[in-house]
């Protein structure tokens, strides 16, 4: 799908989300939630292009492959907890938007230790060299 039938599909759930929801607002969340399911799933055909993207132009700078893969993980956890977020946030469950947050934040934490690590060695080792 292109772009503009993503926002009209967008468009018209949330519409047909917030009039159902005037008599059943369970089912109004259920169509919000579904129509948010069928647009993720339309979008991941230009995720994968993008990575491959990234793949290519790390080549070309020779740019480590695990680097590389931390860095598609790191946003792709990224994206995930805020969606995740504000799905809840909409849903009406703050407490447990905020907790997806906290986690996404920690799995990022964890994710980006060894990047730290490669660094600080890269610091010590040229200041062995140099200093």
């Amino acid at each position: 799908m292109d772009l503009f039938t993503l926002i009209g599909l967008a468009s018209a759930s949330a519409i047909a989300s917030f009039t159902v929801r005037s008599f059943d607002s369970s089912a109004g969340k259920n169509i919000a939630v579904a129509s948010l399911a069928l647009i993720l799933l339309s979008a991941l055909a230009y995720a994968s292009g993008a990575a491959e993207s990234i793949r290519t132009i790390a080549a070309m700078g020779e740019i480590p492959g695990e680097t590389v893969l931390i860095c598609i993980k790191a946003i792709g956890i990224a994206y995930l907890a805020k969606l995740t977020s504000s799905l809840c946030t909409d849903l009406g469950e703050s407490s447990l938007a905020a907790g997806c947050d906290l986690v996404g934040r920690l799995m990022l934490l964890g994710l980006a230790l060894p990047l730290v690590m490669r660094i600080g060695e890269a610091l010590i080792a040229f200041a062995e060299k140099y200093i």
